[in-house]
């Protein structure tokens, strides 16, 4: 059982330039990892058999998520996350970077939802329509 799957590699230096690459990825197979929580076949199957697509999905969240985290340590830094504004837009962009990364992510942060001694109420509000109406 093999589909077609793209790997995007991105270099984000300058204008951003996306290298796509076409691999043939097998679906995860039960025979190959079962139905029991097994980290060493999880490794396997993942690490040792798909390292391009594993260094493909770490490029893209990092692709993500990297730009904003140094927007929100620049605004700490400059004292900005003190502004309810600064706050929500940042809010407003982690909710789209959660949806934009799949429904793992999106269920990280219905979890945060939830969590004012983590996020600020900004966030907290933003990431609730995670909850209301999932895209």
């Amino acid at each position: 059982m093999y589909r077609r799957g793209i790997i995007r590699l991105a270099a984000v230096a300058g204008g951003g330039v996306a290298i796509k690459k076409y691999v043939d990825e097998p679906q995860a197979d039960e025979e190959e990892l079962g139905r029991e929580w097994r980290p060493d076949a999880v490794e396997k199957y993942w690490l040792e058999s798909r390292p391009m697509h594993t260094i493909g999905r770490a490029f893209q969240v990092s692709r993500i998520f990297v730009p904003l985290a140094i927007r929100c340590a620049i605004d700490h830094g400059l004292g900005r996350l003190d502004n309810s504004e600064v706050r929500r837009s940042r809010a407003v962009e982690l909710r789209e970077a959660l949806t934009a990364l799949g429904p793992a992510f999106i269920k990280l942060g219905q979890t945060l939802s939830i969590r004012p001694d983590v996020l600020p109420i900004e966030a907290i509000e933003e990431l609730r329509a995670l909850c209301d109406a999932v895209p």
